[in-house]
């Protein structure tokens, strides 16, 4: 399902809802999500069957991103790309005493989409960064590490993955991180409950979310 839903979602700019494949089903979502050690930062944009702006983001290509006054731009190597039916949120992942792990990782995407305004379950979403790798072995930051000046960073590149997610049944609790609390330090992160669709109220609108900053612009 997910390499029929990217193609439309993805590679084809202002598909229309009537070019969805019929199988489609309503719960159908997908995620697009990368992580930057560099940056420690979490990247991640959502989208869905409602979506009729364009999104070039793919898999198996190497951006780079900058965090500008009207949002994330991401770039490839031809120029930046088309992000205005997904526009890429750059979450920092360190805890309170600058620390990153997994669970970081985790609790701050948490945070960052209640802060976008996801109400009901996002379990969802939650679940496939739980996941991943994203702030596990040579990419966790310990305090003592946290503590110490790191170089700025420029125009870090990452690479894209493309989850379907179904978010239209009971969601089952999120996979454990590989670090305890008494190990990071810090609580772990929430695990997501409840039902729903994990769909912010202003899904299906035209145009991009309220919190979308992306220009979208080549």
């Amino acid at each position: 399902m997910i390499g029929a839903l990217a193609a439309v979602a993805i590679a084809l700019p202002a598909a229309g809802q009537e070019d969805l494949p019929e199988d489609l089903h309503p719960a159908d979502r997908v995620l697009i999500h990368s992580y930057s050690s560099e940056a420690m930062q979490l990247l991640w944009a959502t989208t869905d069957e409602t979506t009729t702006e364009p999104c070039e983001i793919e898999e198996g290509t190497v951006y780079t991103f900058t965090e500008e006054e009207d949002g994330v731009v991401v770039q490839a190597a031809d120029g930046e790309v088309l992000t205005d039916g997904c526009a890429v949120t750059a979450t920092d992942v360190q805890g309170p005493n600058g620390q990153v792990n997994h669970g970081t990782v985790v609790s701050s995407f948490v945070k960052a989409l209640r802060e976008a305004g996801y109400e009901g379950g996002v379990g969802c979403y939650v679940q496939a960064i739980a996941r991943t790798d994203y702030g596990k072995g040579d990419q966790q930051v310990r305090v003592p590490d946290a503590n110490t000046a790191s170089e700025e960073v420029n125009d870090p590149e990452v690479e894209f993955t493309i989850t379907e997610v179904d978010c239209g049944g009971t969601e089952p609790e999120t996979e454990a991180t590989s670090e305890s609390p008494a190990d990071s330090g810090e609580p772990a992160a929430p695990r997501a409950a409840g039902k729903g669709k994990g769909k912010p109220d202003w899904a299906g609108t035209p145009g991009p979310p309220p919190h979308a900053k992306g220009r979208g612009r080549r």
